[in-house]
């Protein structure tokens, strides 16, 4: 029986290069079935919120839906939301979507079938919404501690140096940094005998983007969610008793007043 070889840094990881090719497949077959956007753009969401699920960690948990603020604001739709899975929702409708409160959010997720720059422009503008309504709970944007923001992509229909160029252009220090992760980049971009490749884009040090190709795009991204969600609750530090707290501010959950805890 061969044994299990892990793998080496700079490598393809064959279990998630075969996850790749499922969720390609997937999306795939639905673009194939179907030209409406609605069918497509659910199918690619739940074809990652299954990966998450079934590879993130016990103290994770990936939705789709909405968050909401303790006062009452509500976020625009998020195609995933990656949670604190100590915290209970608000509510969960019968399409799976939920409400989730602010303080439970690690990490907001837009995904997309193909990369175009209208998607881009709409991802810019729903970043700076969600940027907004997080800094009534956390700290400054680019402090560990707040909401992270990445954008996943199955494809992209324009070269990486475009999507940078749009996506960044006017960027300002304060405005969200988020990471866009591409699992199949255009083919004016595919330049090696290794294999498809992926990308990632970011803000590097706030100023310039920065286009890293990779021939893992799945394993990558997926490398960088749980660590920083891992460093991102670390910062918070919340315990059980500051989760009590927070569920109370949301939703007075009892019909019975607080006064009268434990009484017979």
């Amino acid at each position: 029986m061969t044994g299990f070889q892990r793998q080496r840094h700079g490598h393809i990881n064959p279990i998630f290069a075969h996850e790749e090719t499922r969720m390609l497949a997937a999306v795939d077959k639905a673009h194939s079935s179907s030209s409406n956007s609605q069918i497509l753009g659910k199918n690619g969401e739940a074809a990652l919120c299954s990966f998450l699920n079934r590879y993130l960690p016990i103290s994770f948990r990936a939705v789709a839906g909405h968050f909401v603020t303790p006062l009452g604001k509500l976020s625009p739709e998020l195609d995933v939301i990656v949670m604190d899975a100590r915290y209970p929702l608000l509510a969960e409708n019968e399409d799976g979507s939920v409400l989730a409160m602010l303080h439970s959010v690690i990490a907001t997720i837009e995904v997309k079938r193909t990369l175009v720059k209208k998607e881009v422009l709409k991802i810019r503008k729903n970043a700076s919404l969600v940027a907004a309504l997080q800094t009534e709970v956390f700290p400054a944007l680019g402090e560990w501690g707040g909401v992270i923001q990445l954008v996943f992509s199955y494809r992209s229909g324009i070269t990486l140096d475009t999507v940078a160029s749009h996506y960044f252009d006017g960027y300002s220090p304060n405005e969200p940094a988020s990471f866009i992760h591409i699992l199949r980049a255009h083919n004016r971009d595919q330049i090696t005998d290794e294999g498809p490749l992926g990308a990632h884009i970011w803000l590097e040090a706030g100023e310039d983007p920065a286009v890293s190709t990779t021939i893992a795009p799945l394993s990558d991204f997926y490398y960088q969610l749980i660590q920083d969600g891992f460093y991102t609750l670390n910062a918070r530090d919340f315990d059980y008793g500051d989760l009590g707290e927070h569920a109370m501010s949301y939703m007075n959950w009892g019909t019975f007043p607080c006064s009268n805890r434990g009484a017979l």
